[in-house]
């Protein structure tokens, strides 16, 4: 079956708008569980943007932007964000590793904070790309640690105000690294990134890690999301993911993805529900690069009776291309009755292209 240029009347709030969490000091974070990327020897960078409404005072708790630890709060961890003292804070495990800057940040404005640890004891903390701290600290083992935003990785020191732009890498950035990209957006591939959350998602409470690691993020507490975002200019270049080469999943490359790119997906039986999210994307068989429709008969998306095998929502461009899907189940309603549409492929878009 052939849909072409779909046009029913829905603005598309697309993935052009940027997002952030806000929390409230209480109860709310975002578990990011156990990480399945190594530090190496302790070399590692965390970055965030965050954005305040008020300091801190001696009668607050230190809050937390992220960090990864141990099983206990005296164990292992690495750890940044605002202390009860107002200060600047990295952590590595307690309070005889932790290293303080007593310089200023903006309040109701974003503020970009990095920590850089280099695996031999040197610290360094980065505030919207100046350094304002360098220091020696003896830090214990950070090695397969579970992590958390928002709040302390061992639950309490909640965060009070908007966390946007997470990153986690693998290497000492410098500050050179960390100026050219703080206002970048990313793509997830590059080179020693192993964690990345830009809370675009607007929805749910899940937040996807745009990275091979796919460590995804699950939001508890009191959370809201926002459209007041860190001053990120854009997103990358398009470019074109293979599934499985880049991705096990069409759903994996699709989290990924931004507006602009394109998924080519080869021959065989995909066992899924896809889900555009919004995406002005192009999810594709071989049968789009090559010309030769019998991919199309090899290329299978099966929703196993579960639900839409393809949904779409809220989009505006985008095309689904050379599929056969089948094993779809028709969707219901709030009010629990079925509205009957979309077992194979459900669209409710400003514009769409399947054929």
């Amino acid at each position: 079956a052939q849909i072409t240029d779909y046009i029913p009347s829905q603005e598309s709030i697309g993935e052009g708008d940027n997002f952030a969490l806000r929390f409230w000091g209480d109860d709310g974070g975002v578990d990011i569980g156990t990480n399945d990327f190594s530090f190496g020897d302790g070399v590692a960078t965390l970055e965030a943007w965050f954005y305040r409404e008020h300091t801190l005072n001696s009668d607050s708790e230190d809050e937390y932007l992220i960090g990864y630890g141990g099983e206990n709060d005296n164990g292992s961890m690495f750890a940044m964000g605002i202390s009860s003292n107002n200060d600047l804070f990295v952590s590595f495990g307690g309070n005889d590793y932790e290293a303080f800057s007593d310089a200023s940040y903006g309040i109701e404005e974003w503020n970009h904070l990095a920590a850089v640890h280099d695996g031999s004891g040197q610290v360094a903390l980065y505030l919207n790309g100046e350094s304002v701290l360098d220091a020696s600290v003896s830090a214990p083992d950070i090695f397969g640690s579970t992590g958390k935003i928002g709040s302390s990785p061992f639950g309490g020191m909640n965060w009070d105000g908007h966390i946007d732009e997470v990153r986690v890498w693998s290497t000492a950035k410098s500050q050179t690294d960390i100026q050219q990209r703080m206002h970048q957006s990313l793509r997830g591939t590059e080179e020693s990134l192993v964690a990345y959350y830009n809370f675009n998602e607007n929805d749910g409470d899940v937040v996807n890690d745009r990275t091979m690691s796919q460590n995804h993020g699950t939001i508890y507490g009191n959370f809201g999301w926002t459209s007041w975002s860190a001053p990120i200019d854009g997103f990358p270049d398009p470019v074109t993911v293979y599934v499985p080469d880049d991705f096990g999943t069409i759903q994996e490359a699709i989290n990924t993805t931004y507006n602009g790119d394109t998924i080519i997906v080869d021959p065989g039986t995909y066992y899924e529900n896809i889900d555009f999210m919004s995406k002005a994307i192009v999810v594709a068989s071989r049968a789009f690069t090559t010309g030769d429709l019998s991919y199309i008969d090899q290329t299978v998306i099966d929703g196993s009776g579960e639900g839409h095998v393809v949904f779409v929502d809220g989009v505006h461009g985008g095309e689904l291309n050379g599929f056969t899907l089948q094993n779809g189940a028709a969707s219901q309603d709030v009010d629990g009755w079925p509205d009957n549409a979309g077992g194979g492929l459900y669209i409710d878009a400003w514009w769409f292209r399947a054929v």
